[in-house]
């Protein structure tokens, strides 16, 4: 890390201490000018399923389609696996009876060989016409809340710790796998237990239909050994 305009000044007398509680992320950029191929990476669109799949449905509805990784398609080591397909559904209703810390509000479905896999073409479902292709870049994350840490290197809700704070917004992304979570207007740590970590977060995209806690971020966990085993069965999520 190397601050090299007045921006990131404050963060100069704090360098060791930021490059000590780094983590690696995967940052997610948005192709909007590019489409998507079946089995690539996206939000949106119409999911790779395998043969018989049943779209998932939860106590008011159907859920929606959020999107899939292609983990072959991420080039930098990470925790995650180094190949198959993730795919992400959400429970979204139109009545907003649904709530991002219900148990299952994010269900996530994880197929090592992605060639046995076509796109859903059932007439259940909740797809989501617009798709967006994915670009993935290894990252850094920092904690850019003070409730994440309890052992700020300057006083917390203070002149510096704002300074500081404030200059890490250069130094990131708003959508990524891994890292910190981040967070709009939240006043605690939202990571559900001790050994669990922040799997994706991802904030409010229009184009997507993605309103996360009034235009927020949505955040989604996993235990750290499930994610060890590749095993996405049971996730956790916040928002805001």
């Amino acid at each position: 890390m190397n601050p090299a305009s007045g921006d990131l000044a404050p963060l100069t007398a704090h360098l060791e201490y930021l490059g000590d509680i780094a983590q690696p992320c995967i940052e997610i950029s948005l192709l909007e000018s590019v489409a998507p191929a079946p089995a690539a990476s996206r939000f949106g669109g119409v999911p790779m399923v395998p043969a018989g799949f049943a779209w998932p449905t939860h106590a008011v509805g159907q859920y929606r389609f959020l999107g899939q990784v292609n983990f072959s398609e991420i080039a930098s080591p990470s925790a995650l696996p180094g190949t198959g397909m993730l795919s992400l559904f959400y429970a979204q209703d139109e009545r907003g009876e649904c709530f991002w810390g219900d148990p299952d509000y994010v269900l996530a479905y994880y197929w090592d060989d992605p060639e046995q896999l076509a796109q859903f073409t059932g007439a259940d479902g909740e797809p989501v016409q617009h798709s967006v292709a994915l670009d993935f870049t290894a990252g850094i994350s920092i904690p850019r809340h003070y409730e994440l840490r309890n052992d700020w290197p300057f006083d917390q809700y203070s002149e510096e710790a704002d300074r500081v704070l404030s200059a890490l917004g250069p130094l990131t992304v708003d959508d990524y796998l891994l890292g910190y979570p981040s967070f709009d207007s939240l006043a605690y740590d939202p990571t559900p237990e001790q050994d669990w970590v922040s799997l994706l977060t991802l904030v409010s995209h229009e184009t997507l239909q993605w309103c996360w806690q009034d235009g927020a971020k949505l955040m989604v966990f996993i235990h750290k050994d499930k994610l060890k085993e590749a095993d996405f069965s049971e996730l956790r999520c916040d928002a805001g």
